[in-house]
């Protein structure tokens, strides 16, 4: 055996002679009744000013606080090495070209031109409604061809450099092809169709709503602005950029826009999907950046979410029917009655908390304790002892918006029921919309509205019909349908300890938008066309670049900062230089600052 080390040295030292261990004896033994002498005397001082048992309230000793306190201690996990933070990434091949370029971007003069080219592009109506018929049988669809007639005129480099293509019509297809074909292309994606603007809302907005008119505050307004003809503009002018500045990329850049998002992309991303699937293959493009999260400050601190999965959504539609007739003959509850009721239950019997292991929400409760000086000490507590189940409960406390990221949702968005005041409905309708938590799946729903339904229904004497295979109902029913169903996505790679495309992004982040943001994962609570792109890559992000959160998207007064909006260009301008860069295939890259931070 070699020589002892010493116990310094992190190992156990070696037995100590005899005499040694008797010394050793005596002092453990002297040590030991001391201090129960002075647990005694503790326990005496410190019970003499606490109410007994018997009065309903007790309270531990200090020794005993204390060594529980320790024992927690013992247990709790270090906040810095759960939020570990990347150092800022930026190019380190350039040219004069390309800094002049950037120097361009970030000029005052520039935010003027940025605002002319997504004025116009919110000028050109590209809004969509449920309902829409396929294209090229529905006339809602030619309107699409005015936005994409625009690209061209906007954008004259890339339309001479790139290949154009279009699929199903209106579905934006480019491709940036790069000199290093055994590198895996990157897929930047947006879409290009807007939310309809309410006409009753239309004088309640501060400019119309399809003006795109730049105020003197620096905000341009109107539908679109922010989701998504945003973030659609900012990578064709990045792109544009690089062109201008004569950058050749290695890896291919692919860039898909959808016209249909707003209603599903059953007709744009789901056919840009099949094709770059085919394109592709399995995997075969390296990272997807889609519409999504954006800057959010909690607890004092800001943040910018990358989302990597998003929940899933389900569409359900009930409906109750029950005998028509004159309304001088009611019955004690109408068609419309019976489904107040089956509502009431259902919105009175909300989903169960739960913080699953695969939500990425952990990680900014994990980076708000660790960064946060606001952030609350009994969320902290639970982070520490990895305690997630009150961690969950505590934290749909603090606002609807946690509340959402730990439950599943619901939302009764719609109703109709009944032809004339006089008459009996004979069909009732109401349409809910639900958004199902991470670690669940849509079976959470069927199962708690078929046993709430089959409640009513016993009561009221009609036929439960849950989710039939046939179109084929009864007079006197409920049925319970799905119009559109997705489960939760899957999660994207999120490691940081060597090169991959969500460390690419967090590192871009910080170089572009400041060291002072803190960049995680994050859980996206809606819906984006990045369903359709599941197959062909693995790293799918849901993020819009820009450090300020997307104002009034889907309502009145829809509007964007030109000051913020501008750090969109900047960043997918740095980001493609970035990506072509890196060898995310070997793992590594050859990206100046690229070390990992702790705290």
């Amino acid at each position: 055996m070699g020589k002892a080390l010493l116990a310094s040295d992190g190992y156990l030292p070696t037995q100590p002679p005899k005499q040694k261990r008797l010394a050793l004896v005596y002092r453990s033994t002297l040590l030991a009744l001391l201090l129960a002498g002075a647990v005694v005397l503790g326990y005496s001082l410190g019970h003499s000013h606490w109410p007994s048992p018997a009065s309903g309230f007790s309270r531990p000793s200090s020794f005993t606080r204390n060594r529980r306190l320790t024992t927690n201690a013992n247990k709790c996990q270090d906040l810095s090495k759960l939020c570990p933070r990347v150092d800022s990434i930026f190019p380190n091949d350039t040219t004069r070209d390309l800094e002049s370029t950037l120097d361009e971007i970030r000029s005052p003069k520039y935010v003027n031109h940025l605002a002319e080219l997504l004025g116009q592009a919110v000028r050109i109506r590209t809004d969509v409604s449920d309902g829409a018929g396929a294209v090229g049988a529905d006339p809602l669809w030619g309107k699409m061809s005015s936005f994409t007639s625009w690209l061209g005129g906007a954008f004259p480099l890339i339309h001479k450099e790139l290949l154009l293509e279009f699929v199903n019509t209106y579905g934006v297809l480019y491709t940036w092809t790069g000199t290093d074909p055994s590198l895996k292309p990157i897929l930047l994606m947006g879409h290009y169709d807007t939310v309809l603007v309410a006409p009753e809302t239309v004088d309640t907005w501060t400019y119309p709503p399809f003006s795109g008119h730049l105020d003197d505050e620096g905000y341009l307004w109107g539908r679109g602005s922010a989701d998504d003809k945003s973030q659609v503009v900012a990578i064709l002018e990045s792109i544009e950029k690089l062109l201008q500045a004569n950058f050749k990329p290695r890896r291919t850049v692919v860039v898909a826009f959808g016209f249909d998002e707003e209603i599903g992309g059953e007709r744009g991303a789901k056919n840009l999907g099949l094709k770059l699937h085919e394109r592709y293959g399995d995997n075969g493009i390296a990272l997807v950046i889609d519409e999504g999260s954006a800057m959010v400050t909690e607890f004092g601190t800001k943040f910018m979410a990358v989302s990597v999965t998003e929940k899933g959504m389900a569409n359900q539609r009930i409906t109750v029917r029950t005998p028509g007739g004159h309304s001088a003959i009611p019955p004690p509850h109408t068609g419309i009655g019976i489904m107040a009721e089956l509502i009431t239950e259902i919105e009175n019997h909300p989903y169960q908390i739960r913080l699953a292991k695969e939500n990425p929400f952990y990680n900014l409760l994990a980076c708000g304790a660790a960064y946060s000086k606001d952030f609350p000490e009994q969320v902290k507590h639970h982070i520490e002892n990895g305690d997630r189940e009150a961690l969950g409960k505590d934290i749909a406390q603090i606002s609807r918006a946690f509340e959402a990221q730990v439950r599943t949702t619901l939302a009764v968005t719609r109703i109709k029921g009944g032809v004339k005041v006089n008459a009996l409905p004979e069909s009732v309708t109401a349409e809910i919309n639900y958004r199902i938590r991470m670690g669940s799946t849509s079976a959470e729903i069927t199962r708690a509205t078929e046993d709430l339904a089959s409640k009513v229904a016993k009561k009221y004497g009609l036929q439960l019909i849950a989710y039939p295979n046939n179109a084929t109902y009864p007079p006197s029913s409920i049925t319970l349908e799905f119009d559109f169903l997705r489960e939760p996505a899957p999660v994207t790679p999120h490691r940081i300890d060597k090169s991959t495309p969500y460390r690419l992004i967090a590192g871009t982040t910080r170089h572009v938008l400041g060291e002072d943001f803190v960049v995680i994962p994050s859980l996206n609570n809606g819906n984006t066309d990045t369903f359709w792109y599941w197959k062909v890559s693995e790293n799918l992000f849901r993020y819009a670049p820009m450090p300020s959160a997307r104002e009034n998207i889907h309502t009145v007064n829809e509007r964007i900062s030109m000051k913020v909006y501008v750090r969109m260009v900047e960043w997918f301008f740095t980001f493609i230089r970035n990506a072509d860069e890196a060898d995310f295939e070997a793992g590594a890259d050859r990206n100046r600052n690229q070390d990992v931070l702790q705290g």
